[in-house]
Protein backbone atom coordinates (compact mmCIF):
# COMPACT_ATOMS: atom_id res chain seq x y z
CA UNK A 1 0.00 0.00 0.00
CA UNK A 2 1.46 3.30 -1.10
CA UNK A 3 1.41 6.29 1.21
CA UNK A 4 2.26 10.04 0.77
CA UNK A 5 2.05 12.39 3.33
CA UNK A 6 -1.24 14.29 2.72
CA UNK A 7 -3.11 10.56 3.31
CA UNK A 8 -1.29 10.36 6.35
CA UNK A 9 -2.04 13.90 7.22
CA UNK A 10 -5.44 13.43 6.66
CA UNK A 11 -5.53 10.54 8.72
CA UNK A 12 -3.82 12.04 11.86
CA UNK A 13 -6.03 15.00 11.93
CA UNK A 14 -9.49 13.04 11.69
CA UNK A 15 -8.13 10.67 14.90
CA UNK A 16 -7.28 13.83 16.16
CA UNK A 17 -10.97 15.00 15.43
CA UNK A 18 -12.57 11.86 16.77
CA UNK A 19 -10.53 11.69 19.97
CA UNK A 20 -11.90 15.43 20.56
CA UNK A 21 -7.84 16.53 20.75
CA UNK A 22 -6.96 14.07 23.50
CA UNK A 23 -3.72 12.22 21.71
CA UNK A 24 -0.31 13.29 20.69
CA UNK A 25 2.04 11.92 18.10
CA UNK A 26 5.95 11.14 17.93
CA UNK A 27 7.65 13.24 16.65
CA UNK A 28 9.66 10.45 15.19
CA UNK A 29 12.26 12.17 12.99
CA UNK A 30 13.96 12.92 16.78
CA UNK A 31 14.86 9.30 16.31
CA UNK A 32 17.86 9.90 13.68
CA UNK A 33 19.39 12.97 15.72
CA UNK A 34 19.62 10.91 18.51
CA UNK A 35 17.23 13.71 20.61
CA UNK A 36 14.85 12.81 23.56
CA UNK A 37 11.47 11.76 21.40
CA UNK A 38 8.88 14.10 22.20
CA UNK A 39 5.31 14.35 22.12
CA UNK A 40 3.53 17.15 19.84
CA UNK A 41 -0.34 17.82 19.04
CA UNK A 42 -1.55 17.52 16.12
CA UNK A 43 -0.73 21.08 14.36
CA UNK A 44 2.86 21.03 15.05
CA UNK A 45 3.01 17.53 12.88
CA UNK A 46 0.64 17.95 9.91
CA UNK A 47 2.65 21.47 9.24
CA UNK A 48 6.02 19.53 9.19
CA UNK A 49 6.28 17.68 5.96
CA UNK A 50 9.59 16.56 6.71
CA UNK A 51 8.33 14.68 10.09
CA UNK A 52 5.71 12.90 8.09
CA UNK A 53 8.29 11.91 5.45
CA UNK A 54 10.03 10.64 8.49
CA UNK A 55 6.90 8.62 9.81
CA UNK A 56 6.33 7.09 6.27
CA UNK A 57 10.08 6.16 5.56
CA UNK A 58 10.45 4.71 9.26
CA UNK A 59 7.12 2.61 8.72
CA UNK A 60 5.66 3.84 12.27
CA UNK A 61 2.82 5.81 13.78
CA UNK A 62 3.14 6.35 17.68
CA UNK A 63 0.71 7.74 19.62
CA UNK A 64 0.19 8.37 23.18
CA UNK A 65 -3.39 8.14 24.53
CA UNK A 66 -4.63 9.81 28.01
CA UNK A 67 -3.91 7.34 30.08
CA UNK A 68 -1.44 5.51 28.66
CA UNK A 69 2.05 5.39 30.11
CA UNK A 70 3.95 5.19 26.67
CA UNK A 71 2.95 5.45 23.32
CA UNK A 72 1.40 2.80 21.02
CA UNK A 73 2.44 2.02 17.34
CA UNK A 74 1.04 1.05 14.27
CA UNK A 75 2.22 0.14 11.05
CA UNK A 76 1.48 3.31 8.77
CA UNK A 77 -0.67 1.07 6.46
CA UNK A 78 -2.24 -0.08 9.62
CA UNK A 79 -2.92 3.04 10.86
CA UNK A 80 -4.29 4.62 7.89
CA UNK A 81 -6.77 1.23 7.63
CA UNK A 82 -7.70 1.69 11.37
CA UNK A 83 -8.02 5.35 10.87
CA UNK A 84 -10.52 5.24 8.12
CA UNK A 85 -13.09 3.41 10.33
CA UNK A 86 -13.09 6.11 12.92
CA UNK A 87 -15.31 7.86 11.25
CA UNK A 88 -18.78 6.75 11.91
CA UNK A 89 -18.50 4.77 14.97
CA UNK A 90 -21.62 4.02 17.55
CA UNK A 91 -22.28 1.30 19.84
CA UNK A 92 -25.07 -0.60 19.68
CA UNK A 93 -27.95 -2.36 22.75
CA UNK A 94 -25.72 -5.03 22.62
CA UNK A 95 -22.66 -3.25 23.84
CA UNK A 96 -20.68 -3.99 20.39
CA UNK A 97 -18.97 -1.23 18.75
CA UNK A 98 -19.49 -0.86 15.43
CA UNK A 99 -17.77 0.89 12.36
CA UNK A 100 -18.08 0.72 8.70
CA UNK A 101 -16.71 -2.43 7.99
CA UNK A 102 -15.83 -3.67 11.93
CA UNK A 103 -17.69 -5.26 14.76
CA UNK A 104 -15.98 -5.34 17.83
CA UNK A 105 -16.90 -7.04 20.63
CA UNK A 106 -14.82 -6.32 24.47
CA UNK A 107 -14.28 -9.66 26.10
CA UNK A 108 -13.31 -10.93 29.51
CA UNK A 109 -10.91 -14.11 29.63
CA UNK A 110 -12.94 -16.56 32.49
CA UNK A 111 -11.05 -20.14 31.65
CA UNK A 112 -7.55 -20.11 32.67
CA UNK A 113 -6.96 -21.03 28.46
CA UNK A 114 -8.88 -18.31 27.98
CA UNK A 115 -5.64 -15.82 30.11
CA UNK A 116 -3.34 -18.06 27.89
CA UNK A 117 -5.02 -17.52 24.88
CA UNK A 118 -4.78 -13.64 24.95
CA UNK A 119 -0.40 -14.24 24.81
CA UNK A 120 -1.23 -16.11 21.50
CA UNK A 121 -3.84 -14.09 20.13
CA UNK A 122 -2.75 -13.89 16.35
CA UNK A 123 -3.93 -18.18 16.49
CA UNK A 124 -7.36 -17.27 16.97
CA UNK A 125 -8.25 -16.26 13.95
CA UNK A 126 -11.40 -18.27 11.87
CA UNK A 127 -12.63 -17.11 8.83
CA UNK A 128 -15.94 -17.59 7.34
CA UNK A 129 -16.83 -19.24 4.01
CA UNK A 130 -19.04 -15.58 3.01
CA UNK A 131 -15.84 -13.81 4.54
CA UNK A 132 -15.90 -12.46 7.54
CA UNK A 133 -12.80 -12.54 10.04
CA UNK A 134 -12.80 -12.84 13.20
CA UNK A 135 -10.25 -12.54 15.49
CA UNK A 136 -9.18 -11.90 19.51
CA UNK A 137 -7.10 -8.59 19.66
CA UNK A 138 -5.85 -6.48 22.49
CA UNK A 139 -5.69 -3.44 20.54
CA UNK A 140 -7.73 -1.31 18.08
CA UNK A 141 -7.75 2.10 17.09
CA UNK A 142 -11.48 2.73 16.74
CA UNK A 143 -12.35 1.32 20.30
CA UNK A 144 -9.28 3.74 21.77
CA UNK A 145 -10.82 6.44 20.19
CA UNK A 146 -14.05 6.02 21.29
CA UNK A 147 -13.04 4.94 24.85
CA UNK A 148 -11.14 8.26 24.42
CA UNK A 149 -13.71 10.26 23.83
CA UNK A 150 -16.22 8.94 26.27
CA UNK A 151 -13.70 8.19 29.46
CA UNK A 152 -14.81 4.86 29.85
CA UNK A 153 -11.00 3.64 30.92
CA UNK A 154 -10.76 5.91 33.53
CA UNK A 155 -12.59 3.14 35.86
CA UNK A 156 -9.45 0.87 35.49
CA UNK A 157 -6.91 3.93 35.89
CA UNK A 158 -5.66 2.25 32.65
CA UNK A 159 -5.59 3.37 29.36
CA UNK A 160 -8.08 3.12 26.56
CA UNK A 161 -5.73 0.26 24.13
CA UNK A 162 -3.95 -0.75 27.25
CA UNK A 163 -7.41 -1.87 29.48
CA UNK A 164 -8.90 -4.11 26.92
CA UNK A 165 -9.21 -7.36 25.38
CA UNK A 166 -11.55 -8.00 22.61
CA UNK A 167 -13.21 -9.58 19.50
CA UNK A 168 -13.00 -8.03 16.04
CA UNK A 169 -15.31 -9.23 13.07
CA UNK A 170 -14.00 -7.66 9.82
CA UNK A 171 -16.50 -7.58 7.21
CA UNK A 172 -14.56 -5.58 4.72
CA UNK A 173 -14.74 -8.73 2.34
CA UNK A 174 -17.68 -10.06 2.98
CA UNK A 175 -20.19 -11.31 0.28
CA UNK A 176 -23.41 -10.01 2.27
CA UNK A 177 -24.50 -7.09 4.61
CA UNK A 178 -23.64 -5.97 7.73
CA UNK A 179 -25.73 -5.81 10.09
CA UNK A 180 -25.89 -5.73 14.19
CA UNK A 181 -27.95 -9.07 14.66
CA UNK A 182 -25.31 -10.49 12.10
CA UNK A 183 -22.35 -9.21 14.19
CA UNK A 184 -23.95 -10.61 17.59
CA UNK A 185 -24.65 -13.98 16.06
CA UNK A 186 -21.17 -14.20 14.73
CA UNK A 187 -19.70 -12.98 17.64
CA UNK A 188 -21.35 -15.58 19.65
CA UNK A 189 -20.76 -18.69 17.21
CA UNK A 190 -17.04 -17.55 17.55
CA UNK A 191 -17.36 -17.36 21.45
CA UNK A 192 -18.90 -21.39 21.32
CA UNK A 193 -16.26 -22.03 18.94
CA UNK A 194 -13.34 -20.98 21.70
CA UNK A 195 -14.97 -22.91 24.16
CA UNK A 196 -16.42 -25.76 23.08
CA UNK A 197 -13.26 -26.55 20.91
CA UNK A 198 -10.53 -25.38 23.54
CA UNK A 199 -12.08 -24.37 26.75
CA UNK A 200 -11.14 -20.95 25.56
CA UNK A 201 -14.13 -19.31 27.29
CA UNK A 202 -14.64 -15.48 27.20
CA UNK A 203 -17.61 -13.56 28.60
CA UNK A 204 -19.43 -10.68 26.86
CA UNK A 205 -18.15 -7.38 28.91
CA UNK A 206 -18.94 -3.99 28.27
CA UNK A 207 -15.91 -1.11 29.30
CA UNK A 208 -15.85 -1.60 32.92
CA UNK A 209 -14.45 -4.71 34.29
CA UNK A 210 -12.15 -6.34 37.25
CA UNK A 211 -8.84 -7.18 36.98
CA UNK A 212 -7.42 -10.22 36.24
CA UNK A 213 -6.41 -13.06 38.77
CA UNK A 214 -4.66 -15.36 36.59
CA UNK A 215 -1.69 -15.49 36.02
CA UNK A 216 -1.07 -16.68 31.89
CA UNK A 217 2.99 -16.17 31.81
CA UNK A 218 2.68 -19.43 35.01
CA UNK A 219 0.48 -20.91 33.06
CA UNK A 220 2.34 -24.63 32.19
CA UNK A 221 -0.31 -25.36 29.64
CA UNK A 222 0.48 -25.47 25.56
CA UNK A 223 -1.75 -24.04 23.10
CA UNK A 224 -2.01 -26.17 19.94
CA UNK A 225 -5.34 -24.81 18.48
CA UNK A 226 -7.18 -26.06 16.02
CA UNK A 227 -10.84 -25.10 14.64
CA UNK A 228 -14.22 -26.44 12.87
CA UNK A 229 -16.22 -24.23 10.55
CA UNK A 230 -18.27 -21.67 12.76
CA UNK A 231 -21.31 -22.94 13.69
CA UNK A 232 -25.12 -21.37 12.86
CA UNK A 233 -25.65 -19.16 16.23
CA UNK A 234 -28.70 -20.36 17.40
CA UNK A 235 -30.64 -20.17 21.07
CA UNK A 236 -28.89 -23.03 22.12
CA UNK A 237 -25.27 -21.81 22.01
CA UNK A 238 -26.38 -18.45 23.99
CA UNK A 239 -27.44 -21.09 26.81
CA UNK A 240 -24.31 -22.77 26.09
CA UNK A 241 -22.05 -19.43 26.66
CA UNK A 242 -24.27 -18.55 29.21
CA UNK A 243 -23.33 -21.74 31.19
CA UNK A 244 -20.01 -21.70 30.25
CA UNK A 245 -19.10 -18.21 32.38
CA UNK A 246 -20.78 -19.84 35.69
CA UNK A 247 -18.12 -20.89 38.46
CA UNK A 248 -20.35 -21.96 41.40
CA UNK A 249 -20.20 -26.16 40.24
CA UNK A 250 -24.14 -26.64 40.86
CA UNK A 251 -25.19 -23.80 39.26
CA UNK A 252 -22.57 -24.27 36.54
CA UNK A 253 -24.23 -28.12 35.99
CA UNK A 254 -27.48 -26.81 35.96
CA UNK A 255 -26.97 -24.44 33.60
CA UNK A 256 -25.30 -26.74 30.86
CA UNK A 257 -28.60 -29.18 31.65
CA UNK A 258 -30.46 -26.41 30.31
CA UNK A 259 -28.79 -26.30 26.97
CA UNK A 260 -29.65 -30.47 26.72
CA UNK A 261 -33.47 -29.32 28.12
CA UNK A 262 -33.62 -27.12 24.73
CA UNK A 263 -33.09 -29.78 22.66
CA UNK A 264 -34.50 -32.93 24.35
CA UNK A 265 -37.68 -32.05 22.57
CA UNK A 266 -36.95 -31.21 19.69
CA UNK A 267 -35.45 -34.84 19.73
CA UNK A 268 -38.27 -36.44 20.66
CA UNK A 269 -40.11 -34.64 17.86
CA UNK A 270 -38.28 -35.88 15.23
CA UNK A 271 -39.12 -39.21 16.33
CA UNK A 272 -42.84 -38.54 16.21
CA UNK A 273 -42.79 -37.17 13.12
CA UNK A 274 -41.03 -40.03 11.43
CA UNK A 275 -43.19 -42.53 12.68
CA UNK A 276 -46.00 -39.71 11.51
CA UNK A 277 -44.78 -40.25 7.91
CA UNK A 278 -44.46 -43.61 7.86
CA UNK A 279 -48.00 -43.87 8.76
CA UNK A 280 -49.17 -41.28 6.08
CA UNK A 281 -46.85 -43.13 3.21
CA UNK A 282 -49.24 -45.89 3.37
CA UNK A 283 -51.48 -46.75 0.37
CA UNK A 284 -53.93 -46.32 3.33
CA UNK A 285 -53.72 -42.89 3.57
CA UNK A 286 -55.27 -42.40 0.18
CA UNK A 287 -58.96 -43.38 1.85
CA UNK A 288 -58.66 -43.21 5.46
CA UNK A 289 -61.19 -44.72 7.46
CA UNK A 290 -61.97 -45.04 11.35
CA UNK A 291 -59.04 -47.47 12.23
CA UNK A 292 -56.52 -45.42 10.66
CA UNK A 293 -57.41 -42.52 12.42
CA UNK A 294 -57.54 -44.13 15.66
CA UNK A 295 -53.85 -45.56 14.36
CA UNK A 296 -52.41 -42.08 14.25
CA UNK A 297 -53.86 -40.80 17.56
CA UNK A 298 -52.24 -44.28 18.82
CA UNK A 299 -48.78 -43.21 17.94
CA UNK A 300 -49.18 -39.66 19.00
CA UNK A 301 -50.37 -41.15 22.29
CA UNK A 302 -47.19 -43.66 22.57
CA UNK A 303 -44.91 -40.97 22.51
CA UNK A 304 -46.75 -38.49 25.02
CA UNK A 305 -46.02 -40.97 28.09
CA UNK A 306 -41.97 -40.61 26.69
CA UNK A 307 -42.58 -36.84 27.65
CA UNK A 308 -40.79 -36.74 30.55
CA UNK A 309 -37.11 -35.06 31.48
CA UNK A 310 -35.62 -39.41 31.69
CA UNK A 311 -36.82 -40.25 28.37
CA UNK A 312 -36.21 -37.40 26.27
CA UNK A 313 -32.94 -36.99 27.64
CA UNK A 314 -32.47 -40.65 27.05
CA UNK A 315 -33.17 -40.20 23.49
CA UNK A 316 -31.18 -36.95 23.11
CA UNK A 317 -28.19 -39.13 24.62
CA UNK A 318 -28.50 -41.85 22.23
CA UNK A 319 -29.72 -39.61 18.92
CA UNK A 320 -26.85 -36.49 19.20
CA UNK A 321 -23.86 -37.61 20.92
CA UNK A 322 -20.97 -39.96 20.50
CA UNK A 323 -22.10 -41.24 24.11
CA UNK A 324 -19.05 -44.18 23.53
CA UNK A 325 -16.94 -41.77 22.90
CA UNK A 326 -17.67 -39.35 25.98
CA UNK A 327 -18.10 -42.30 28.42
CA UNK A 328 -14.35 -41.98 29.84
CA UNK A 329 -15.49 -38.44 30.54
CA UNK A 330 -17.96 -39.13 33.22
CA UNK A 331 -17.15 -39.82 36.31
CA UNK A 332 -16.14 -43.58 37.04
CA UNK A 333 -19.08 -44.52 39.54
CA UNK A 334 -20.96 -44.11 35.84
CA UNK A 335 -18.03 -45.18 33.33
CA UNK A 336 -19.44 -48.86 31.53
CA UNK A 337 -17.58 -51.12 29.42
CA UNK A 338 -18.97 -50.32 25.80
CA UNK A 339 -17.37 -50.11 22.86
CA UNK A 340 -19.17 -49.31 19.26
CA UNK A 341 -20.13 -52.96 18.66
CA UNK A 342 -21.91 -53.32 21.90
CA UNK A 343 -25.41 -54.58 21.02
CA UNK A 344 -28.21 -51.63 20.94
CA UNK A 345 -29.96 -53.06 24.44
CA UNK A 346 -27.14 -52.64 26.23
CA UNK A 347 -26.48 -49.00 24.65
CA UNK A 348 -30.04 -48.43 25.24
CA UNK A 349 -29.86 -49.80 29.33
CA UNK A 350 -26.78 -47.38 29.91
CA UNK A 351 -28.45 -44.03 28.26
CA UNK A 352 -31.59 -44.87 30.68
CA UNK A 353 -29.33 -44.97 33.40
CA UNK A 354 -27.38 -42.00 32.65
CA UNK A 355 -30.35 -40.46 32.12
CA UNK A 356 -31.59 -41.34 35.11
CA UNK A 357 -28.49 -39.71 37.07
CA UNK A 358 -28.43 -36.57 35.25
CA UNK A 359 -32.38 -36.09 35.81
CA UNK A 360 -32.40 -36.73 38.91
CA UNK A 361 -29.31 -34.80 40.15
CA UNK A 362 -30.67 -32.25 38.05
CA UNK A 363 -33.65 -32.14 40.14
CA UNK A 364 -31.99 -32.30 43.96
CA UNK A 365 -29.88 -28.92 42.28
CA UNK A 366 -32.91 -27.23 40.90
CA UNK A 367 -35.27 -28.18 44.66
CA UNK A 368 -32.43 -27.72 47.08
CA UNK A 369 -33.72 -27.43 50.05
CA UNK A 370 -33.98 -29.10 53.87
CA UNK A 371 -37.05 -31.81 53.10
CA UNK A 372 -35.55 -33.13 49.48
CA UNK A 373 -35.93 -36.42 49.15
CA UNK A 374 -33.42 -38.40 47.28
CA UNK A 375 -34.14 -41.30 44.66
CA UNK A 376 -30.44 -42.52 45.50
CA UNK A 377 -29.60 -42.68 41.45
CA UNK A 378 -27.76 -38.87 42.15
CA UNK A 379 -24.12 -38.06 41.08
CA UNK A 380 -21.90 -38.16 44.75
CA UNK A 381 -20.92 -34.23 45.27
CA UNK A 382 -17.35 -35.28 45.02
CA UNK A 383 -17.91 -36.08 41.21
CA UNK A 384 -20.55 -33.23 40.53
CA UNK A 385 -18.04 -31.47 38.34
CA UNK A 386 -16.95 -34.56 36.06
CA UNK A 387 -20.66 -34.60 35.11
CA UNK A 388 -20.87 -31.14 34.78
CA UNK A 389 -17.74 -31.67 32.21
CA UNK A 390 -19.65 -34.67 30.38
CA UNK A 391 -23.00 -32.78 30.18
CA UNK A 392 -20.79 -29.88 28.66
CA UNK A 393 -19.29 -32.05 25.81
CA UNK A 394 -22.73 -33.27 25.23
CA UNK A 395 -24.19 -30.19 24.98
CA UNK A 396 -21.21 -29.27 22.38
CA UNK A 397 -21.93 -31.95 20.22
CA UNK A 398 -25.55 -31.36 20.44
CA UNK A 399 -25.75 -27.68 19.20
CA UNK A 400 -23.63 -29.61 15.97
CA UNK A 401 -25.74 -32.11 15.55
CA UNK A 402 -29.29 -29.74 15.56
CA UNK A 403 -27.01 -27.37 13.22
CA UNK A 404 -26.62 -30.41 10.75
CA UNK A 405 -30.21 -31.38 10.50
CA UNK A 406 -31.99 -30.09 7.14
CA UNK A 407 -33.79 -27.37 7.00
CA UNK A 408 -37.65 -28.38 7.17
CA UNK A 409 -36.10 -30.40 10.63
CA UNK A 410 -34.36 -27.44 12.66
CA UNK A 411 -37.41 -26.25 14.88
CA UNK A 412 -36.45 -23.78 17.83
CA UNK A 413 -38.43 -23.99 20.77
CA UNK A 414 -39.26 -21.43 23.86
CA UNK A 415 -36.61 -20.92 26.03
CA UNK A 416 -37.36 -21.75 29.43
Amino acid sequence: MKVDTESLKEMMILINEASGGKVQFEDISKIENGDELDFYGIEDLVSADEILKCIIDNDKVSILFPGEDDYFSFRVAEFISQSAECKNIYIDNNSIIHTSNLAIQLVDPVSEMAHLACYRWEQLCITTDSGIKLQLKYYSLPVAVYASVKNTYEARELGPLTSLTLIEADFSKCKGQKNEQAALDLVSSYLFELASSHDIVFSKTSFIHEEDEIHPEKSNKSLDLKFKQLEVCNDGIHLYLAASQVNDPSLRFFSFYKVLEYFAPIVLNLEVHDELRKKLDSHHSLKPNGQFINEILQISKSFDVRRNDRDQIKSLLLTCVDLIGLNQELPNSLQKLLSYDTDKKQKDRYARDLAECICSTRNQVAHAKANYQTTGTECPSNELEKLTHFIEMAASETIRWYNRLPDHQRVSMPIT
